[in-house]
């Protein structure tokens, strides 16, 4: 018996088919059963739907209108904004926003309250900032170029900083 070679394109659309044929469906109070994939990632188990969880009208959308719009709450340069990198919500309700060099912080009305930062390499000092977060009642900056971590406390008074490998 002579074996032909089958090309690739060929192959793939057939265990794609043959997956999802095969893969397990869940069904729940969320919706209609989904084509899940469940795979292991070093130890990890990943678990990816294929296929909506809801039923029609249930899921979430983004509105056409934002809720708030920090440019237009206000005057002055502190409602201008350039290279925003994150944005987070405090425990308090106020709405960090993180641009390059610096954190400006709002009321979640939208009035300025301060700027926490500046462009340097001192303590409370940024020159990429990259990421905001919120752990337990505190804010954490993390500045990509230094490869440290500035925390926050609840007050917004800086409580410590911490480089990382």
């Amino acid at each position: 018996m002579k074996l032909i070679p089958t090309p690739r394109r060929a192959v793939a659309p057939a265990i794609l088919l043959g997956t999802l044929g095969c893969a397990s469906g869940d069904a729940d109070s969320n919706g209609p059963p989904a084509i899940v994939e469940r795979r292991d990632s070093a130890g990890v188990e990943i678990v990816q739907s294929m296929e909506r969880r809801w039923g029609p009208g249930e899921g979430w959308r983004v509105g056409e209108e934002p809720l708030l719009d920090l440019t237009g709450t206000g005057s002055g340069l502190e409602h201008e904004f350039y290279g925003v990198t994150d944005v987070a919500r405090l425990p308090g309700g106020a709405i960090a926003v993180a641009m390059s060099t610096e954190i400006r912080v709002f009321t979640d009305e939208g009035r300025y309250l301060r700027t926490l930062g500046r462009a340097g390499e001192g303590p409370g000092e940024f020159e990429r900032l990259m990421d905001l977060g919120v752990r337990a009642d505190s804010l954490v900056a993390f500045d990509y170029r230094q490869r440290r971590v500035t925390v926050y406390a609840p007050e917004l008074d800086l409580a410590r900083v911490v480089s990382v490998p």
